[in-house]
């Protein structure tokens, strides 16, 4: 079970690089179906906070669009494929109060299993632009190599059979900078059930679906539709409601 989704959540790494680990695919977003359209609408601690993430795919299960709306800010993601289904471009957008503030360009290069990342980036009317190589290996990122502020920076990935991260090494000019390790609990059909972030001590339960079911003092309650997809998500803090989350799914057999 490949859980793209569980390393964007924990490793902490820019934006540019962890697109090439962002979930792409229905099954990184553990959803099932030939799902078209996802408007998720979620709301924090007796409604003073709403937030609603929108999801478009297309018909071969890849992710086209995603927005996150609250009521004074939105991000807007677009995403298109070259004929081997490989990320192309990237185009995204945020905005503060309807204006648009951030702009970035991501254009793709594959050759063998390097990608060369081309980035345009238009930040408050001030124009700049970024690149960075990676190494893949069966659409895993295994390595990264970039500059920052002067400096070359590197980072290396390391997998288990599973395609779960075991560790993150992050180097500057040639010296370990920061290093994180994760263990990891299966059930027998190799669905995850734990991941633990050995740095920090803490711990993700998961559900054999790949939903989360427990995260520190948190835990997770769903309800689900026909296809297996939860449309209505509650998190208890200490046994107390903390937020709720509604989704409205539109297949494209519908």
């Amino acid at each position: 079970m490949k859980s793209f989704f569980i390393l964007t959540l924990f490793i902490p790494i820019t934006y540019f690089h962890a697109q090439l680990n962002q979930p792409q695919n229905l099954k990184d977003f553990a959803l099932h179906g030939k799902v078209k359209f996802v408007e998720e609408n979620y709301v924090f601690k007796k409604k003073k906070n709403r937030e609603t993430t929108t999801l478009e795919f297309s018909p071969k299960g890849k992710i086209l669009k995603k927005e996150e709306i609250s009521a004074d800010r939105k991000t807007s993601t677009a995403f298109s494929y070259d004929p081997q289904n490989r990320q192309e471009k990237v185009w995204f957008r945020n905005f503060d109060k309807n204006k648009l503030v951030t702009e970035s360009i991501m254009v793709f290069r594959y050759r063998n299993d390097s990608v060369f990342v081309n980035t345009d980036i238009t930040d408050n009317g001030k124009k700049s632009n970024k690149s960075f190589t990676a190494i893949l290996k069966d659409d895993l990122l295994i390595k990264y190599f970039g500059e920052k502020k002067g400096e070359n920076r590197v980072t290396e990935f390391v997998y288990n059979d599973h395609n779960n991260v075991l560790s993150q090494t992050n180097y500057k000019n040639g010296e370990q900078n920061r290093r994180y390790e994760f263990t990891y609990n299966y059930d027998e059909n190799g669905n995850i059930l734990s991941q633990t972030d050995v740095n920090e001590n803490t711990t993700i339960e998961f559900f054999p679906n790949g939903l989360r079911k427990s995260e520190n003092e948190f835990t997770y309650e769903y309800s689900y539709d026909s296809f297996g997809n939860w449309i209505r998500k509650i998190v208890f803090e200490n046994g107390k409601k903390y937020s709720e989350s509604i989704r409205k799914i539109i297949y494209f057999d519908e």
